[in-house]
C-alpha cells in the first residue's frame, strides 16, 4: 500500500527543483537541534557579547577619554574572553562540521568507486552524529542489497547456463532421434550424448522384455563379463527394478548391492556412483537407462534429475517409435518372405519334384538296356536333383515364419528327427534343460545356431554321429553343445576368404551376440567340429514364459 501511495507523489513531484520537493509524509522537525546540539552556540554567543562589549567600551572612551584608563582592564579581558571564545568556537567548527563534511566527502567517493562497506566515523554527540548513523545504516542496507542482486545475479546466470545446457542436450536427443536407423543405431547414437553430459564413467540401457525381465541391449564402458552376467536381470532387483516398478529416477552412491547380485564387482574403481532413469512412454515404463559417474560430494541437483528425467521421456517415446517401425518392417519382411517361400514350393519346388521323377522313370527304363555308363551318370544327376530338392526345401523353411507358442526343446527335437530322415546320421540328444523357462525370442536364437550347425553337419561334415548337450546350472549359466564326429575343417570362423565363406558360422555368432552369449568353434581336419554356446539367464521363482516378439 505505501509503494502504491508513493507513486502518485512521485510523478507529482518529478522535474521540480529540490527546494520545492516536500519531504516524506512521516517526516517531523526535530526540536533542540542545531547549534546547541553540536556545542557551538555557546562559543558563538560568547563571541558574539565580547565584540559587543568591546565595541561599546571603546564608544565610551571615546566620548569620555577620562574613563578609558579605569576602562582600560577591563576591556583587556573582555578582549582576551573573545579571543578564547573565537578559538573555542574554531575548535568546535572544525571537529563537529569541518571533519565530518570531509569524511562525508570521502565517504561519497568511496561509494561511487564501488566499495559499499565505507563508513562515516560518527561522532559522540552532535547533529553530526545522527547524520552518520543514518548514512551508515543507509551504506549497510546498500550493500545487502547489492550482495543480494549479485547473488540473484549469479543464480540467474546459472539457471540460464543450465538451461542452454538442456536445449543442447535436447536438441543433440532430438539429432540422435531423428538421424537413427533403427533401435540399435539409436541406442548408440544415445549413450556417447548422456556420457558426455554427465561426464560419466560408463553406461547401459535396460528394456524390459514380455518375459518381465530387463534385458541390457545396448552399453558403453562396461566389461563384457559384467554384461554377460546382467544381460537378463528381474524386475524386482536392486535399484534398478525399484526405479522401473516406481517410474522415478534414483541415484546410489554404492554398487555393492549390484556386485552382490552379480557375484563379480561392476567396475575395478570403487568411487563410482550410479544414477538409473526410466524410460516412459505415456505413463508406461519401457525399462531405464544407467549412467556410472565419478562420486559427486553434492550429489545430483534436483535441475538435472529433472533434465535426466525429460531425456528419459523423450527416449522412450523414440524407442517405442522404433519399435513400431521395426515391427512393421519385421511384419512386411515376414510377409515377403513367406510369400517367396509360396512361390518357392509352387513354382521351383514343384519342377524339381517333377524332374526327380522324370529322372527316376529314366533311370528305370535304362536299367533295362543295361547301359552302365549312361546309368552312372544318371543317377549323378539324380543326386544332385535330391541334393538341390532337399536345399530348396530348407530355404523354404527358413524363409517361413517361427511358430508361436513352440518351446526350444520340442523344437530341437522336431531339427534332429528332420535330420536324421534327410541324411541318416545319428543324433544323441542329452538334454539337461528341464523346466527350464527362457524368453521366445532368446529360444528362437538357440534353435536357429541348432538349426544352422545341423546343417552344416549334413552339407560339409560326412560324420556319422552327432552328439547335441542341453545343460544349465542354478546360476542361470547355460551350455550348448553340438559335435560330430566329420571332416572338420582348417578355416577360422572369420569374415576372412571369399564372400560367403563361413557365412553361416558368422551369423552363428550374431545370434550368440544377440543372447549376450558367447559362441565357440573349434574344429580340425579329421577330428570333426565343435561348437559351444555359453550365456548367463536366470529366471525368478514366480515367473512362466512368455511369448514375445522377436526376428529369425
Amino acid at each position: 500500500m505505501q509503494r502504491a501511495s508513493s507513486r502518485p507523489q512521485q510523478r507529482r513531484t518529478r522535474g521540480l527543483p529540490a527546494w520545492l520537493i516536500p519531504p516524506a509524509a512521516d517526516w517531523r522537525p526535530k526540536r533542540g537541534g542545531g547549534l546547541s546540539s553540536s556545542g557551538l552556540s555557546g562559543p558563538s554567543i560568547g563571541v558574539l557579547v565580547a565584540v559587543a562589549l568591546l565595541a561599546a567600551g571603546t564608544l565610551v572612551a571615546v566620548a569620555k577619554p577620562a574613563l578609558a584608563s579605569a576602562l582600560a582592564p577591563g576591556l583587556l579581558i573582555i578582549a582576551i574572553l573573545g579571543v578564547l571564545s573565537l578559538a573555542l568556537l574554531y575548535h568546535r567548527i572544525r571537529h563537529q562540521l569541518l571533519e565530518p563534511l570531509t569524511h562525508l566527502r570521502h565517504w561519497a567517493l568511496r561509494m561511487q568507486g564501488g566499495n559499499l562497506s565505507a563508513r562515516i566515523p560518527q561522532p559522540e554527540r552532535g547533529e553530526f552524529a545522527e547524520l552518520a548513523q543514518d548514512i551508515n545504516s543507509l551504506s549497510t542496507t546498500l550493500q545487502s542489497l547489492s550482495r543480494h542482486l549479485d547473488e540473484q545475479v549469479q543464480m540467474q546466470t546459472r539457471q540460464l547456463a543450465h538451461k542452454a545446457r538442456s536445449l543442447q542436450v535436447l536438441y543433440d536427443m532430438a539429432a540422435c532421434i531423428n538421424g537413427s536407423r533403427d533401435l540399435n543405431d539409436l541406442l548408440q547414437r544415445f549413450l556417447p550424448v548422456i556420457m558426455d553430459l554427465m561426464e560419466g564413467h560408463a553406461a547401459l540401457v535396460r528394456l524390459l522384455n514380455d518375459a518381465g525381465y530387463m534385458e541390457i541391449v545396448s552399453s558403453i564402458g562396461v566389461d563384457p563379463h559384467v554384461l554377460r552376467r546382467e544381460h537378463f536381470m528381474p524386475v524386482d532387483c536392486c535399484l534398478c527394478g525399484e526405479v522401473v516398478q516406481q517410474g522415478v529416477a534414483e541415484s546410489r552412491d554404492s554398487l555393492s548391492a549390484c556386485a552382490t547380485t552379480i557375484g563379480m564387482p561392476l567396475f575395478p574403481r570403487d568411487d563410482i556412483e550410479m544414477v538409473a532413469v526410466p524410460l516412459i512412454h505415456r505413463g508406461r515404463t519401457l525399462g531405464l537407462y544407467n549412467v556410472f559417474v565419478p562420486k559427486r560430494r553434492d550429489g545430483f541437483p534436483p535441475e538435472l534429475m529433472e533434465l535426466l528425467s525429460s531425456i528419459g521421456h523423450h527416449m522412450g517415446t523414440a524407442i517405442e517409435k522404433t519399435r513400431l517401425e521395426q515391427q512393421t518392417r519385421e511384419l512386411s519382411i515376414m510377409q515377403e518372405r513367406n510369400m517367396i517361400a509360396n512361390e518357392l514350393h509352387d513354382s521351383l519346388a514343384q519342377t524339381l519334384a517333377s524332374l526327380r521323377f522324370q529322372v527316376r522313370v529314366l533311370d528305370e527304363t535304362l536299367q533295362q538296356s543295361g547301359d552302365f555308363k549312361t546309368i552312372q551318370e544318371l543317377e549323378q544327376v539324380e543326386n544332385s536333383l535330391d541334393e538341390a530338392y532337399s536345399d530348396l526345401r530348407d530355404l523354404i523353411a527358413h524363409c517361413r515364419a517361427p511358430i508361436a507358442g513352440e518351446s526350444l526343446v520340442p523344437s530341437i527335437e522336431k531339427l534332429i528327427s528332420r535330420f536324421r530322415k534327410e541324411s541318416g546320421i545319428s543324433v544323441f540328444l542329452q538334454n539337461e534343460w528341464r523346466n527350464a523357462q527362457l524368453p521366445t525370442n532368446l529360444e528362437i536364437h538357440v534353435a536357429r545356431i541348432v538349426q544352422e550347425a545341423l546343417t552344416n553337419i549334413r552339407k560339409h561334415a560326412k560324420a556319422h554321429n552327432v552328439r547335441i548337450l542341453l545343460r544349465r546350472d542354478n546360476s542361470g549359466n547355460h551350455h550348448l553343445l553340438v559335435e560330430d564326429d566329420g571332416a572338420g575343417f582348417d578355416a577360422p570362423a572369420s569374415s576372412q576368404g571369399k564372400p560367403g565363406e563361413h557365412l553361416g558360422l558368422i551369423i552363428m555368432q550374431e545370434r550368440a551376440a544377440h543372447v549376450g552369449g558367447e559362441l565357440r568353434i573349434e574344429s580340425e581336419t579329421g577330428e570333426g567340429t565343435r561348437i559351444e554356446l555359453t550365456f548367463h539367464f536366470e529366471p525368478r521363482a514366480d515367473s512362466s514364459p512368455a511369448v514375445s516378439r522377436a526376428a529369425p
